[in-house]
């Protein structure tokens, strides 16, 4: 067998393991991406969402991830960044089939280090607990764990098919397209699991502004109190309310940006996009259709947690 057979051998079985890892996890975001026809572009996605989604949480201290204290979450985190720019390189860890298929991908997309750089950067504020401030800190957290997740999945979901690799329009900027639909994904995120979250330090802890906590005279503690009641109490729902405006003011703008950049991408491009936030929307109508009844966002988190791998129990 020639070299170049056996690396396309070593590819495949890669890709296959990692199918199979990710075959347990049914949320609408993967589920839609099982459904693209094109099997590069479906197992580049798989191998991104292992790395973002299920190896980058596992890196967080326990009871989030397996850390076994904020120092060595820390480590961890530098060595899953270390992991992805081996792939950059094309020199994966041939143990690890994750990493050998996320190399194939990301040479494949042609995948930037940028977005992983700025995740990182997002776990290592989640790993110290490092408290959001105000609406300006949320839409940074937003961008790094967010945003920039989306950058990678927007390559994979709209690049155009070449002979070997795939091609992003020069014309175009990712980070730029890929910023607010993002952004919408992560705060829908944090509003389903406005109460999923407090008690999972052991002490009520909340990823929300504290300003806009405040503002609506509001904070951790008092969430918790609210937890399961039947309908939101007033303060409550002008807080979901005014989150809710905001994401789908995002979630609007990007669709626009991606309508007027259409003709650049690949066929098809903005239907799959729609298709794989489309579990995002679903959930924040969901909300809104409940009142944002915090019993309803509990019965909705506790949904979303059934489909989560245990090896990164966070959603990032």
């Amino acid at each position: 067998m020639s070299a170049s057979s056996e690396e396309r051998s070593r590819v495949e079985e890669a890709r296959r393991r990692c199918e199979e890892r990710l075959a347990p996890l049914h949320t609408p975001f993967l589920d839609a991406a099982r459904q693209f026809e094109d099997p590069n572009r479906r197992h580049a996605f798989f191998a991104a969402y292992y790395a973002l989604r299920v190896a980058a949480p596992a890196a967080l201290p326990e009871p989030v991830g397996r850390a076994a204290s904020v120092e060595t979450a820390h480590r961890l985190i530098r060595a899953w960044r270390d992991q992805v720019r081996l792939c950059q390189q094309g020199r994966p860890d041939p143990a690890q089939a994750e990493m050998v298929s996320l190399a194939d991908a990301i040479s494949r997309f042609g995948i930037p280090m940028r977005p992983w750089i700025e995740v990182e950067k997002g776990l290592h504020e989640l790993a110290d607990r490092t408290p959001v401030p105000d609406m300006k800190s949320l839409l940074v957290r937003a961008r790094r764990l967010g945003a920039a997740q989306s950058s990678v999945f927007l390559r994979i979901i709209t690049a155009r098919e070449g002979v070997r690799r795939y091609h992003f329009p020069p014309q175009l900027d990712a980070d730029e397209l890929a910023h607010d639909p993002g952004v919408f994904a992560y705060l829908v995120r944090q509003m389903v699991g406005v109460f999923a979250e407090l008690e999972i330090w052991g002490t009520p802890f909340s990823n929300l502004p504290t300003d806009l906590l405040e503002r609506h005279g509001l904070n951790a503690a008092a969430l918790l109190e609210i937890r399961r009641l039947k309908h939101a109490p007033r303060p409550f729902f002008e807080l979901m309310n005014d989150l809710s405006h905001l994401a789908w003011r995002f979630y609007e703008n990007g669709i626009s940006k991606l309508s007027q950049a259409a003709s650049y991408l690949s066929r098809d491009a903005i239907a799959r996009v729609d298709r794989v936030i489309g579990g995002y929307k679903d959930c924040l109508c969901r909300m809104e259709a409940a009142g944002f009844a915090p019993a309803a966002l509990e019965a909705l988190a506790a949904e979303r947690r059934g489909r989560v791998s245990p090896e990164g129990n966070i959603s990032l």
